[in-house]
């Protein structure tokens, strides 16, 4: 395929503003003095059922909400009751719970014989695996939790980008890291995440640079794959062959964590990609906004518009014209490598919770 006429607009590419990075050393570590003292004054209680957390160490962009869903998904088809915990941190309760329960709402509508999954957000994850308990669940997916000292669990699930995997080395707000890569060493199982964008020497390195901070995990390896391309705006939801997409011109636009994953998914299933916008993480769309992309598409004779599933969840909010068509591209966490393994050891944690939790009801 040749090279695209691609004008790429990264907003808010940095977390510290351009004026304040030379101070970034020193605000980095007053961050990581922060961490450790915020650390050393929690007390983690234990929620009343087994809890699994899905977590990183960099801020975003490791795939999480599509390994929520594929957690949710495969624990509700072997029998179990799981809710997915969310802190509802910006616009979480806007646009991962939603991407969530579409995501999920289809594949049980399509499988009755299994439990459909629920959400709960709230900052008190505490107080929101009480409530999930109530209703009757039976297994907590702590989601974006590695960090969140309050909460005991039974298991931790740490996603690592195989792109970026240590976010540049630096603690936030310098760069991209939530904490020193030595946390992963609580971790029970590191998945290195779109392996597939990583060449086999670098997933090898990553992989024994994991092994080196955690050898006590399981390590496996994961994949995005798209599934759905569908309509979003005026029209209502209506699904489109991905081929659509091959040798199309297009505009794109996402507010995630990591735009460069989703610029490259795009261009190796065959788009043309003529402009595209990375807004900050979790970004509330304005009318105005999603104005100025059609515009934008119109002027390069665009074929449409194409963003995440979890911008359309926002931008369905919103009012605008049916043409240039918006596309949201919805995709599929899929364990490569280990996956037997992972579930193994998912439900050994679940098992050791249910232990915990009998042992307490007896006491």
């Amino acid at each position: 395929m040749g090279e695209t006429q691609e004008n790429v607009r990264i907003q808010s590419s940095s977390p510290l503003p351009a004026g304040l990075r030379w101070c970034g050393p020193l605000l980095a570590c007053g961050y990581g003095i922060g961490v450790r003292l915020h650390r050393a004054f929690r007390q983690p209680r234990w929620p009343p059922l087994p809890t699994i957390c899905i977590g990183n160490l960099t801020a975003g962009g490791t795939g999480k909400t599509p390994a929520a869903i594929y957690f949710a998904r495969g624990l509700a088809e072997r029998g179990r009751k799981p809710v997915v915990l969310i802190r509802g941190y910006k616009d979480q309760a806007r646009d991962e719970a939603a991407e969530i329960d579409a995501a999920l709402a289809k594949t049980f509508n399509e499988n009755t014989s299994a439990l459909r999954p629920s959400y709960i957000v709230n900052p008190d994850r505490f107080a929101g695996a009480k409530a999930a308990k109530e209703r009757g669940c039976d297994v907590a997916l702590l989601d974006d939790g590695f960090q969140h000292w309050r909460l005991a669990r039974d298991l931790d699930i740490v996603l690592v980008d195989a792109t970026d995997p240590f976010g540049g080395g630096r603690l936030l707000p310098y760069g991209r890291l939530r904490e020193p890569p030595a946390g992963l060493s609580r971790a029970g199982v590191a998945i290195v995440t779109r392996a597939d964008a990583a060449p086999p020497g670098n997933l090898a390195k990553i992989c024994d640079e994991i092994r080196e901070l955690a050898p006590n995990a399981l390590i496996a390896s994961a994949q995005h794959i798209p599934r759905r391309l569908r309509t979003v705006g005026p029209g209502g939801a209506v699904e489109v062959p991905r081929s659509r997409l091959a040798g199309l011109p297009i505009v794109a636009a996402c507010g995630i964590g990591n735009p460069e994953g989703f610029r490259r998914t795009l261009i190796q299933m065959g788009a043309r990609i003529l402009d595209f916008v990375a807004f900050p993480d979790h970004h509330r769309y304005s009318e105005v906004e999603i104005c100025g992309l059609l515009d934008r598409a119109r002027t390069l004779k665009a074929g449409g518009i194409v963003v995440t599933a979890k911008d359309s969840a926002k931008l369905e909010l919103l009012r605008f014209p049916a043409e240039p068509p918006v596309w949201s591209l919805e995709v599929a966490f899929e364990v490569r490598e280990r996956e037997a393994d992972l579930w193994q050891r998912v439900e050994m944690a679940i098992a050791d919770g249910e232990k915990r939790l009998n042992v307490i009801r007896d006491t």
